[in-house]
């Protein structure tokens, strides 16, 4: 999750670039320019004191028209529509890299040139096409440091079963098992049936965590 400060004014904003999910809707926020009213102190002079002798400063405030960085709701990557609950077509997704190392007996040394962790904080998010691989379930939690990766995440409770599934996605619950948790950073992902297989919706993850298939 990236954080963003903004300053206007003097005054300090912090604003968070994280996808916005709402019902079957898919919303991401993106930085944007905006325009407003602004506001700055305006110094002047005046005379004042015995028999207005001396000179004083007095502050006023300003209004006036500035831009400044804000945050807008557009659709996130893979859907499309007003309402940005539109998936792309089955053939726009892209293949899920690193497919064989994320099986749930695998895992990785982490040696950076050889068999680096998997770590899913940039993949997403979009569509993934995955063949006839599934996540695992709360049936078959992988274990901490497998899958490819060091907190690999699987579907909290039972995954939808594939016969009962075709090109209109149905949502699921999926939690990071971590040292100590086996529900770390709950997120939903979307799961389809394509005529060249399954296709998972997968949102970006933390850091030094990955999907974990098979």
């Amino acid at each position: 999750m990236a954080s963003v400060v903004f300053r206007i004014s003097g005054v300090v904003l912090f604003a968070y670039l994280v996808p916005c999910i709402l019902g079957n809707s898919r919303f991401c926020q993106v930085e944007h320019e905006c325009t407003g009213n602004c506001y700055r102190r305006q110094k002047s002079s005046t005379n004042c004191g015995f028999l207005s002798w001396s000179e004083c400063s007095k502050y006023s405030s300003q209004i006036y028209t500035c831009k400044f960085p804000c945050l807008k709701d557009v659709c996130c990557n893979g859907y499309t529509g007003t309402n940005c609950d539109i998936p792309i077509s089955c053939n726009e997704a892209d293949v899920l890299p690193d497919l064989i190392r994320r099986t749930r007996n695998y895992k990785a040394n982490g040696d950076i040139a050889i068999d680096s962790w998997i770590n899913d904080k940039n993949l997403g998010p979009g569509w993934f096409k995955v063949g006839n691989h599934t996540m695992p379930d709360s049936n078959t939690i992988p274990t901490y440091g497998h899958c490819g990766t060091k907190q690999p995440i699987y579907v909290q409770g039972n995954h939808t079963k594939t016969d009962l599934l075709n090109e209109t996605p149905i949502s699921m619950d999926v939690c990071e098992v971590s040292l100590s948790n086996d529900c770390l950073n709950p997120t939903t992902v979307d799961v389809r049936l394509c005529d060249d297989g399954l296709q998972y919706y997968l949102p970006e993850t933390s850091d030094q965590s990955g999907y974990c298939f098979g």
